[in-house]
């Protein structure tokens, strides 16, 4: 998929919420009673549900649990099945690559997005296959330590977009405020909607209200339990983004 970002369409959707402009709030879900969460990330006010399956207890059983979250919300979904090697101190199923493909395509029929990571093996044949059946891609770097270089950003925006990712999401542990800064300062060169900034740790909360203003296209909240330290409440975001 060489050459994928200079073909990347003006608009980009999840499902029938375009993405650009206007922050959208992703509620992320993953254990405990998945109808309950969901129900009550819509009354909150998320405009999309990310289903975490690799913290579902019964992984390869979500068939049932798409339809009703989809009857329950109407709420468009992503699906993600973290790589073992990119969930930090929070832990959830570990699969072999070659399982997690296969659990992938599996998902994508019934889903709206996908979020794979950039780094993975795995990357371009999900990203192809969720292409192929009109679903959007979130190509996605997780760094539970540092925000990396410049440079190194840049790369992985590069990397994710070519090898057919619609949006490219970091997270990434803010050490400073002064990091965190630098983080969100990165993102405003590209255009509204095709990059995702999240910053982790004390110092990222911060970034992470500050993120809409500098372009970022998704912000991603908890609602009972947080995936990532210092993850906003979905309720939090959605009061932050009240004129």
């Amino acid at each position: 998929m060489r050459g994928q970002r200079n073909s990347l369409p003006e608009q980009v959707k999840i499902g029938s919420v375009t993405i650009g402009a206007v922050p959208r709030i992703v509620a992320s879900i993953g254990e405990g009673n998945i109808m309950h969460l969901a129900k009550k990330a819509k009354t909150l006010g998320a405009d999309i549900i990310e289903l975490r399956l690799d913290r579902m207890k019964n992984i390869n059983e979500f068939e049932d649990i798409f339809s009703c979250v989809r009857k329950v919300t109407k709420l468009p979904i992503i699906s993600t099945i973290r790589w073992h090697k990119e969930l930090g101190k929070t832990q959830g199923s570990f699969l072999q690559e070659r399982k997690r493909r296969d659990l992938f395509s599996r998902v994508i029929p019934l889903t709206d997005a996908v979020d794979i990571e950039i780094n993975s093996r795995i990357f371009s044949s999900v990203a192809r296959e969720a292409r192929r059946m009109k679903k959007t891609v979130i190509a996605s770097y997780h760094n539970f330590k540092i925000i990396p270089p410049d440079g190194q950003l840049r790369s992985l925006v590069r990397k994710g977009f070519s090898n057919g990712g619609h949006i490219v999401k970091i997270a990434a542990y803010a050490r400073t405020l002064r990091e965190a800064g630098r983080f969100l300062c990165f993102c405003i060169p590209y255009r509204p909607g095709r990059v995702a900034a999240v910053a982790m740790g004390e110092a990222g909360k911060l970034a992470r209200y500050a993120a809409p203003l500098c372009g970022s296209a998704l912000l991603y909240g908890y609602i009972d339990r947080p995936y990532g330290p210092g993850q906003l409440k979905v309720s939090e975001i959605k009061e932050s983004l009240q004129p």
